[in-house]
């Protein structure tokens, strides 16, 4: 039985961007599921590709195996573990929050009540870096590992269980990971300046291109654009649309929208705020505001520190940037600014808590709760409303380089099948001669 799943010929070079918009819908409402019964797969050849289909899947179900990249280095290695990652029920109601939070030593990842602060799971076995976690559409959490090797995997956790369910192996080590709101695609930057373009449904990688000469070390994404920044301190604006239409991407003048390098040193963190505007922050000690609609940059403004962390206040034009100072410096946006000068004036304040840097932040929904994450070790939880201090949590050990803040989602699942014995097509005609 063929898998209901696109395959990669959906995706060719002829495929109109209507064909994609309907892909992207079409896949959101599908569910992350590997299969309980695996098998050896290797990717093959572009001309090979259209050979029967008996191992894209069985019983509805994808059957993958560890395969190792071409000679070109254009696929993906992927090892499940054998267990389906199914979106379990989760372990809130849909309505609560969870703070989750990950360090870059292998303590793995803990997860509080965002209201009540009580513990809710600690997932082993993740070391992080900073940006390289991600949550996909509250159905899973999927963690890129910092390695100093070639390759290092992608662990993905499901929300009731502490153990890794399913491993994938990418052909270079994944500086930074997101995924769309839906949780259709996951979007990786490597060490090499490359991304990643994944389809969560099947984990195929559907395109990959050079972005920038340095790491990507952060992205961001609204609507059909994606934002990358890289050590190199360059940020680029991608339109989805175009790099996924092989014959687009071929007569575009630049396979990106706009490039901006005004930072004169690596790019931390970038946030999108209502799709137009976009905030960057850098070791040059600035954050700059730019106009994605019109490729400039509307404002600079220096720091008394490096920031290495910023997330948008959802109720209004203000950010919030975490210092390796410890403080998180209250700023605002000032869009209607046009000036290029830099204008430390912006600064309305800052929350000082943390005893070490302030690596990552997240905001609650409504904007009423700020999660900082630091490296003294330690979670807290701020009420912007008072800029007090609600809750702490400290984290197993080492520093902490990523929080999210995720609504679980609840997800009727389909009941296991039973193991059966996959016979290639090829074989099953052989048999028969």
């Amino acid at each position: 039985m063929l898998s209901p799943f696109p395959t990669r010929a959906a995706l060719s070079s002829r495929t109109k961007p209507w064909r994609l918009l309907s892909l992207s819908l079409s896949l959101s409402l599908s569910c992350f599921c590997p299969p309980d019964l695996v098998h050896r797969r290797r990717r093959p050849p572009a001309a090979a590709a259209t050979q029967a289909a008996g191992g894209r899947g069985f019983e509805g179900r994808i059957v993958w195996q560890p395969a190792e990249a071409t000679q070109g280095g254009q696929w993906t290695r992927r090892c499940w573990t054998g267990q389906p990652l199914l979106p379990a029920a989760p372990m809130a109601p849909p309505s609560q929050q969870l703070v989750f939070a990950a360090s870059s030593t292998d303590a793995g990842v803990a997860a509080w009540d965002l209201r009540t602060g009580a513990e809710a799971i600690r997932h082993r076995l993740c070391a992080s870096r900073p940006r390289a976690l991600a949550a996909v559409a509250g159905r899973f959490l999927a963690a890129a590992q910092a390695s100093a090797g070639k390759s290092a995997p992608i662990y993905y956790y499901q929300w009731d269980k502490p153990q890794v369910a399913v491993k994938s192996f990418p052909t270079e080590p994944i500086r930074a990971l997101i995924a769309d709101p839906e949780g259709s695609y996951l979007i990786g930057g490597g060490v090499s300046g490359d991304i990643f373009f994944w389809e969560v449904a099947t984990g195929e990688l559907l395109v990959r291109w050079h972005a920038h000469y340095l790491d990507v070390r952060c992205l961001a994404l609204y609507d059909l654009l994606l934002v990358s920044g890289s050590e190199d301190g360059s940020i680029k604006v991608w339109d989805l649309i175009t790099m996924l239409d092989e014959l687009a991407r071929s007569e575009a003048k630049t396979p990106y929208l706009y490039s901006f390098n005004q930072h004169a040193l690596p790019v931390t963190d970038i946030a999108c705020f209502h799709g137009e505007i976009a905030v960057s922050s850098s070791e040059d000690r600035t954050c700059k505001i730019w106009n994605l609609s019109e490729g400039r940059m509307l404002r600079s403004i220096s720091f008394p520190a490096i920031i290495d962390s910023i997330v948008l206040d959802p109720r209004s034009h203000i950010f919030y940037a975490g210092g390796r100072d410890g403080k998180i410096y209250v700023t605002a946006m000032g869009v209607d600014v046009t000036s290029k000068d830099s204008d430390d004036s912006s600064i309305l304040g800052a929350l000082d808590d943390h005893s070490k840097g302030v690596t990552s932040l997240a905001s609650s929904t409504d904007g009423l709760l700020l999660v900082s994450g630091s490296e003294d070790g330690s979670v807290r939880v701020w009420d912007t409303r008072t800029q007090q201090v609600t809750r702490k949590f400290k984290h197993s050990q080492g520093p902490v380089t990523n929080v999210l803040i995720v609504a679980p989602k609840r997800v009727n699942l389909p009941p296991l099948q039973p193991r059966v014995k996959f016979v290639p097509q090829m074989e099953k005609l052989n048999h028969k001669l």
